[in-house]
C-alpha cells in the first residue's frame, strides 16, 4: 500500500484486524493511483528541469553573442536585419500591388 494512503486510511479508518476482501481490492486500485501521479510528477519534475536546463543554456548564448565585440558579428547581425527588413518590403509591395 502506498505511505500516503495508508496513512490516511489509519487516521481516518483504524482498521482492527483483518481487512474484508473488497477493502483490500479497493486500496490496492487508490494505492496504484498514487504511485501513478507520483510517476507522472516525477516525469514532469524531470522534463521541467531539462527544459529549464536548456532555456537557460539558449540564453547564456544569445546573450554572449549579443554582447559579442567582434566587428564582423555586428556586420552580421546588419546584413540579417537589412535582410528581413528587406522581405518584410517585399511582402508589403506584393500584397498592396493585389
Amino acid at each position: 500500500m502506498h505511505p500516503l494512503l495508508e496513512k490516511q486510511f489509519k487516521k481516518t479508518i483504524k482498521p482492527k484486524g483483518q481487512l474484508l476482501p473488497e477493502w483490500q481490492d479497493l486500496l490496492a486500485l487508490i494505492s496504484e493511483s498514487y504511485e501513478q501521479f507520483e510517476d507522472e510528477c516525477s516525469l514532469l519534475r524531470k522534463s521541467l528541469n531539462m527544459t529549464s536546463a536548456d532555456l537557460l543554456k539558449l540564453h547564456i548564448q544569445l546573450k554572449q553573442q549579443s554582447q559579442s565585440n567582434d566587428p564582423f558579428d555586428k556586420l552580421v547581425q546588419l546584413a540579417k536585419a537589412m535582410v528581413d527588413q528587406a522581405t518584410f518590403c517585399k511582402k508589403q509591395l506584393s500584397h498592396e500591388s493585389k
